[in-house]
């Protein structure tokens, strides 16, 4: 019986109001390292903030215990999140990262 996984991609665009606020830390003993604004978002993304950083993305019946933070990319303008309940190949045709789908668009 084949059974279906959970497989979200997310775009964090940097450089937003929402990228600006501060996130705390779950570990709240670790002081004295301060991060600028791009790394503590992604040290966010890490720690497994994201269901309450974007409830509105996760699905209220579904366990977001079940997904794991599998990659958290850093490009340009964006921090790309891959979450997962396994690790899984990424189709570049059906991802909504540009720098993985754009080679495959025609060129004119």
């Amino acid at each position: 019986m084949n059974k279906n996984s959970t497989y979200k991609e997310i775009l964090l665009f940097t450089g937003t109001h929402f990228s600006s606020r501060q996130y705390s830390e779950r570990n709240e003993g670790e002081t004295g390292n301060q991060f600028n604004e791009r790394d503590q978002l992604k040290e966010a993304c890490w720690n497994g903030l994201m269901p309450e950083m974007l409830p509105e993305v996760f699905d209220k019946h579904e366990n977001p215990r079940n997904l794991f933070v599998w990659e958290v990319r850093e490009e340009d303008s964006f921090i790309g999140l891959e979450m997962g309940e396994a690790p899984e190949a990424v189709d570049r045709f059906d991802s909504i990262d540009p720098y993985r789908f754009f080679s495959l668009l025609p060129m004119n």
